[in-house]
């Protein structure tokens, strides 16, 4: 670990965050980590998987009642905290990781969010010109190997001024686009303000 800092002086940096930006035009690739997974039970687990022959008429009734049921309001507010405003204040990485489960998509679309993270421009599917990238960084083991994870945030208007790699927190309404076989998240913005980095900045920890 201390090998990697002080053989990465560039770490982090706009041109680090540039190089590691080329799988932004894709979405969730395999199983969402655990510790950023909004779902209060795994559904590929044994343990939230119905059991063989359970399958009856009232199937559904029993699967609910079992904890099988389908991803709600209610599971996200447990989740979830909101703000004053009733905003939902949910990291980066979440969001991200939202594109891939169908079932919470159905539930976080549409609804008010709350999120902090540093701005970057939009490269891709800016046709408009009204859009930018704001991103948080995710380790799996060690910091070698952390990378940046992003969402697009667009503006109903143009682009308000920001600064590239500085810190922002960000409020507005959850869309998601289909981009090829991948599901996007796209938040769409009604503020943005300067804020303070984030003691837990580095790696993407949820708030």
């Amino acid at each position: 670990m201390l090998y990697s800092a002080i053989y990465t002086p560039d770490a982090y940096s706009k041109s680090w965050v540039q190089k590691n930006s080329s799988y932004w035009s894709k979405g969730v690739i395999g199983k969402t980590p655990e510790a950023f997974n909004l779902k209060k039970n795994d559904s590929s687990s044994n343990e939230t998987t119905p059991p063989e022959g359970a399958k009856s008429e009232n199937s559904d009734s029993v699967a609910e009642a079992a904890g099988w049921g389908p991803y709600t309001i209610e599971d996200l507010k447990q989740q979830v905290d909101q703000n004053d405003d009733g905003e939902f204040i949910m990291d980066v990485i979440s969001i991200f990781y939202t594109g891939g489960d169908d079932e919470v998509q159905q539930v976080v679309k549409g609804l008010p969010v709350e999120t902090i993270g540093q701005a970057m421009p939009e490269t891709m599917r800016n046709e408009d010109g009204n859009r930018i990238r704001v991103f948080r960084l995710m380790m799996n083991c060690c910091i070698a190997d952390a990378r940046p994870i992003s969402i697009p945030v667009e503006f109903s208007g143009s682009v308000p001024s920001y600064k590239e790699m500085g810190w922002y927190k960000i409020s507005g309404v959850m869309d998601y686009e289909n981009w090829d076989e991948f599901t996007i998240p796209v938040l769409k913005a009604t503020k943005m303000i300067p804020t303070a980095e984030p003691a837990e900045s580095a790696f993407g920890q949820r708030q």
